[in-house]
């Protein structure tokens, strides 16, 4: 029994470490020629290279996936996705897409826009900045 227990508890803490989110950005005023997809971030023309961030909190992560979990299904999918990130949880990753004052896209899926969402992620990346 007792041997039993400390795997389970060994298995506990590593899926804690399994929550964390990745952040591939470009600078919150950068100016580009072009709009970004949900495609690739860099660009050979504007020779730019994308911020990386990683949070490694499950209660952030957490709140993340509640905000786009509770995301509508959006009509329009044109957006200058400058904000791309991964959310790492033990059940999956789920990639998002996120413009810099609007545009939502979670797993290839046009979401309506949440200001609220944007302005929570907008703060954490840029706030060191």
């Amino acid at each position: 029994m007792t041997l039993l227990s400390c795997n389970n508890s060994k298995s506990n803490k590593q899926s804690d470490n399994t929550s964390f989110v990745e952040f591939f950005y470009h600078n919150e005023h950068a100016k580009y020629p072009m709009s970004y997809s949900c495609g690739k971030l860099t660009s050979g023309q504007t020779d730019s290279k994308p911020n990386y961030k990683k949070i490694n909190d499950k209660e952030f992560t957490e709140k993340v996936i509640s905000y786009y979990k509770n995301l509508k299904d959006a009509k329009d999918e044109r957006f200058d996705a400058r904000i791309h990130f991964l959310v790492h949880s033990p059940e999956r990753v789920d990639t998002i897409c996120m413009g810099k004052s609007f545009g939502i896209v979670v797993n290839g899926v046009a979401k309506e826009d949440s200001e609220e969402f944007a302005n929570f992620i907008k703060n954490e990346i840029y706030k060191n900045e």
